[in-house]
């Protein structure tokens, strides 16, 4: 069973990835392959990896720092995956 710790952990960095996301859809009107869950899938693994490597750095697992340098790496992240990825609209 996953601690409460853990759980919120994985909450928090979970909804920083959906934060990103959302913007990145709804607020840019960026156009991802698989649309809001592939930015979902995106915003959540650099969200995580961004958490993952400042709890390495700062040796703390939730403060504000590490907070902002998951929103940041989930929003750098789904830049990259924007720019390196060739999809177009169904719709034109």
């Amino acid at each position: 069973m996953l601690g409460s710790f853990k759980l919120n952990f994985i909450l928090l960095y979970t909804i920083c990835g959906f934060i990103t996301a959302y913007i990145g859809v709804y607020v840019f009107k960026r156009d991802y392959m698989g649309r809001i869950w592939g930015a979902l899938l995106i915003g959540g693994v650099g969200s995580f990896l961004g958490a993952l490597l400042s709890s390495a750095i700062l040796k703390s697992s939730m403060s504000f720092l590490n907070i902002v340098f998951a929103l940041g790496s989930s929003a750098l992240f789904l830049f990259l995956y924007h720019r390196t990825s060739r999809y177009y609209h169904d719709y034109y």
